[in-house]
C-alpha cells in the first residue's frame, strides 16, 4: 500500500510540473555543448581559460555555469538569426503564380465532366 500510495504521490508531482513548467521547457530547447560543433566548443573552452585567467584562481562552480549559459544563449540567438534569414529567403524564393496570366477554365474543369 504504501508503494501505490508513494507512486501515486510521485506522478502527482509529475504532472503538477509538466503543467506548470512544461510549456517553458517545451518552448525553449536549450542548446548542449554536445550539440555544439567543434569550434564552439573550442571557443568556450578558450572563454573560461581567459576568466580563469583573468580571476587569477580557478573558477567556481557557479562561475563556469554562468560563462556557459552566456556563451550558449549567444550561440542560440546567432542560430535563430540565420534560421529566420533562411525562412525569410525561402519564402522569397518560394514559386508565385503569374497574376498577370488569364485564368485558365480548363485546368479546374474535370476531364470526363460532372456526373
Amino acid at each position: 500500500m504504501r508503494n501505490c500510495e508513494a507512486l501515486s504521490r510521485i506522478i502527482l508531482y509529475i504532472e503538477l510540473s509538466t503543467h506548470l513548467f512544461g510549456s517553458f521547457i517545451m518552448a525553449i530547447a536549450r542548446l548542449t555543448q554536445q550539440d555544439m560543433t567543434e569550434k564552439e566548443q573550442r571557443e568556450l573552452k578558450t572563454l573560461l581559460d581567459r576568466a580563469r585567467i583573468a580571476h587569477g584562481r580557478p573558477l567556481t562552480n557557479a562561475e563556469n555555469n554562468h560563462l556557459k549559459k552566456e556563451y550558449i544563449d549567444k550561440l542560440m540567438a546567432e542560430r535563430e538569426a540565420e534560421a529566420k534569414k533562411a525562412r525569410q529567403l525561402k519564402k522569397k524564393q518560394a514559386y508565385k503564380t503569374d497574376k498577370e496570366a488569364t485564368f485558365s477554365w480548363s485546368a479546374n474543369t474535370p476531364v470526363r465532366g460532372r456526373r
